[in-house]
């Protein structure tokens, strides 16, 4: 079997997002097509070609011509190596992603495209049309909810016999503890958490994270903007969200821009909850990376975000995403302190959890998926 396994966007938790899903295909003539910015080990027994440089443009003519070479660069290896499969992990411009997709099937490659979210995240319905093209074109599509796969079925009509749920895995730093940690008491010093209780919202901020409905409530609500006991944190790369709202506000630090993997693990370990009332969503590295680090989450009733709370006392379902909720739990969590540190001394659930979300049995389902299609 020859599986090419593509994926432009590769670094940090996507890095170890693929990583995780190759664990266990030593072996079995499997190529990574990355992103130059892969910063984690290797996967054992993977060949891997590191040829997607498009970041380095800043303008977007720059970046979509980076990005049409590099998908040349595979159809040249297509052509050479007849791969069975090509696993596409994420599409970045839609004419081009269309025409190689279109490449690849008269060539007789199986297509499997992992479906992360329905839609592209802040699009609404205006990609809806192209990507419900793309999907009833491609061969299987990987989704890690049933909700998504649902959705597949019912809203893009898809065939229930080309989706396959495969989860999404716990995602552990492969960062020096040690350098973390350093970073996290650093981080506590000079944001001045000393002795809070942290409430966090991490990764790009952005409308369907619902991350406006974080800083309204903070910051119209006297309970939580006054409490010197508790603080916001708001860190990453800031889509145009407002936060102006939190300017003045003394017990909220905002870190308007894309954190380094060493950041983004310490914002998580120093935090009490991490919390995530998003708008949409199937799955969410964030809330692996906060069930890895035994950080208890506050998620919303949307896409698979609740689930791991099955398996174990990791956090709170608040329901429906609404300002209102969020609200009423952020008042409910600010005085119910103790609560929060007892769900973080929860090792056993935690470890259950991680038990469920093991890399080991999502790479053997892709190898079973990828198997099924060359035999068919």
């Amino acid at each position: 079997m020859r599986v090419f396994f593509v994926d432009p966007q590769s670094c940090n938790s996507l890095a170890r997002y693929d990583k995780g899903v190759l664990c266990e295909m030593p072996g079995q003539g499997v190529v990574l097509y990355g992103n130059e910015r892969w910063n984690c080990a290797k996967p054992e027994g993977v060949e891997m070609r590191l040829i997607f440089k498009y970041q380095r443009w800043k303008h977007s003519v720059g970046k979509g011509l980076s990005y049409f070479f590099s998908l040349l660069k595979i159809a040249r290896d297509v052509v050479n190596n007849k791969p069975q499969i090509l696993h596409i992990e994420w599409i970045r411009w839609w004419p081009v992603d269309w025409l190689f997709l279109n490449f690849l099937q008269r060539r007789g490659v199986k297509v499997v495209y992992t479906a992360h979210n329905l839609l592209p995240h802040d699009t609404g319905d205006s990609q809806a049309k192209r990507f419900k093209k793309y999907y009833n074109q491609v061969d299987r599509i990987i989704v890690h909810t049933d909700v998504t796969k649902k959705d597949l079925i019912e809203i893009m009509g898809v065939d229930a016999s080309k989706v396959a749920t495969i989860r999404h895995g716990i995602l552990d730093s492969e960062i020096d503890e040690k350098v973390v940690e350093n970073r996290v008491e650093e981080l506590r010093e000079e944001l001045h958490l000393d002795g809070k209780t942290v409430f966090a919202s991490l990764g790009i901020q952005s409308t369907y994270k619902g991350v406006d409905n974080i800083i309204k409530a903070w910051s119209d609500n006297p309970k939580l903007r006054d409490n010197e006991d508790v603080a916001l944190v708001v860190a990453g790369k800031n889509n145009n969200i407002d936060s102006s709202a939190l300017d003045d506000v003394k017990n909220a630090v905002v870190i308007s821009r894309l954190l380094s993997e060493i950041d983004f693990q310490a914002i998580v370990k120093l935090s009490d909850v991490v919390m995530l009332p998003y708008r949409q969503i199937s799955q969410s590295g964030v809330l692996f990376t906060a069930i890895s680090n035994n950080v208890p989450v506050m998620v919303s009733n949307v896409g698979g975000l609740a689930e791991p709370l099955q398996y174990g006392e990791i956090g709170w379902n608040i329901g429906d995403p609404s300002y209102e909720n969020v609200e009423k739990w952020l008042l409910w969590m600010s005085d119910n302190k103790e609560i929060l540190k007892k769900a973080n001394e929860k090792t056993s659930d935690f470890e259950a959890v991680k038990a469920e979300y093991s890399w080991r049995g999502v790479s053997l389902l892709t190898l079973k998926l990828y198997k099924s299609l060359v035999n068919e």
